[in-house]
């Protein structure tokens, strides 16, 4: 009876194991992959997961504004009780919801940044981050200047300390497209 016993649990274990990986890895596989994903996914933190995104756009460095917290908003004095959605949507209406793509092309001629915004933080609404584990709190990324170096780094929208310093940046209206 101990021989029919292990051949038992052998022959489920040889069945059983190929359709759970083949289920696993069906399971584990996106449907499609965002545009910063594809195309910058070395500045991803392995920690954090895409879970919005927009095109990369065209434009050159001049061709950008930056745009305070209170253009977004408008009348509406949402600045210190942001949502994301109110924020990012708001920021993508008015052509200043630029993506990580967007940040990597930016910072990689950060020498044609005006000296006007160092010192500021320049954040790119068009991409949402997650974080993988714990709370799964909501990012966006940002550039800021310090020590004669420009570097990315990534926000949630529940810090408040978002106004005072951070710049949308739009494309000029006869700049480039999306």
């Amino acid at each position: 009876k101990m021989w029919l016993f292990f051949f038992t649990c052998v022959l489920v274990v040889i069945v059983c194991i190929p359709f759970i990986v083949v289920v696993w890895n069906i399971y584990k596989q996106k449907p499609e992959q965002f545009p910063s994903e594809k195309i910058v996914s070395e500045l991803i933190p392995w920690s954090f997961e895409v879970v919005k995104d927009v095109d990369p756009s065209e434009f050159e460095i001049s061709d950008l504004e930056p745009v305070t917290f209170r253009e977004v908003y408008g009348d509406v004095d949402l600045v210190r009780y942001p949502t994301e959605e109110s924020l990012r949507s708001r920021a993508i209406a008015l052509d200043a919801g630029l993506g990580l793509v967007d940040l990597a092309r930016v910072k990689s001629q950060s020498d044609k940044i005006p000296p006007g915004l160092r010192g500021k933080v320049l954040v790119f609404m068009g991409t949402i981050l997650r974080e993988r584990k714990g709370c799964g709190r909501r990012r966006f990324a940002y550039l800021a200047y310090t020590c004669e170096v420009w570097y990315v780094g990534f926000d949630s929208f529940s810090d408040p300390d978002h106004r005072d310093e951070r710049r949308l940046l739009r494309i000029k209206s006869a700049g480039g497209s999306r």
